[in-house]
């Protein structure tokens, strides 16, 4: 009682591949992860005057793992047929690991706190932050307001989730050519042998 085996994984992860919902999944878990941070522990802490309770920290580096883990998961089907089961497991492992130190820890580095301007997306996404920048700046949200802190959570999430994704896709689809090039006869045979 309470072991997990690992048939009834297996046994999860087939009936899930097989479903119709399988590309929704991992979007769908992010969603709910942000839905968790913006609902509760956002509101919450922001109306906390001085530093952010440890709850809310806690809170928001588990939302954070679970939008790398998401964002490893989503472009997955790009190595689904080359990989075996074990294989795939350990690469979205891998992957969600090797992905979190460059895309995490500028989360948590604030210059703008010794720069002493209002805090950009750009310099907490490194890829897209640009771009979710120019969105805030087009909103009519004054900084420093409830609607501001959340529109900057909202795309904060959203960037990080979509930079998970994009390093995802690009690892994937080199592990997928890596993979073909060293087994040119398999093929596609779906059995996948890594």
């Amino acid at each position: 009682m309470g072991c997990i085996n690992t048939s009834g994984i297996h046994r999860l992860y087939e009936h899930l591949s097989q479903s119709r919902l399988r590309f929704v999944i991992p979007p769908l878990v992010a969603v709910i992860a942000w839905i968790v941070w913006a609902g509760g522990v956002f509101s919450i802490a922001s109306g906390h005057p001085g530093p952010a309770p440890l709850y809310a920290l806690l809170t928001f580096f588990l939302v954070i793992m679970i939008l790398a883990v998401a964002g490893a998961a989503t472009p997955f089907p790009l190595v689904a047929g080359v990989l075996s089961f074990h294989g795939k497991i350990q690469t979205m492992l891998v992957t969600a690991a090797a992905m979190t130190p460059p895309l995490v820890f500028p989360l948590f580095i604030t210059p703008h706190r010794w720069r002493g301007e209002p805090p950009l997306l750009a310099d907490r996404l490194p890829i897209f932050g640009w771009l979710f920048d120019a969105f805030m700046n087009a909103l009519p949200f004054a900084e420093g307001t409830f609607a501001h802190d959340l529109a900057f959570s909202a795309f904060l999430l959203l960037g990080f989730y979509l930079e998970c994704v994009l390093v995802a896709a690009v690892f994937y689809a080199v592990l997928r050519v890596v993979i073909s090039l060293r087994r040119p006869d398999s093929g596609g045979d779906g059995g996948g042998g890594v």
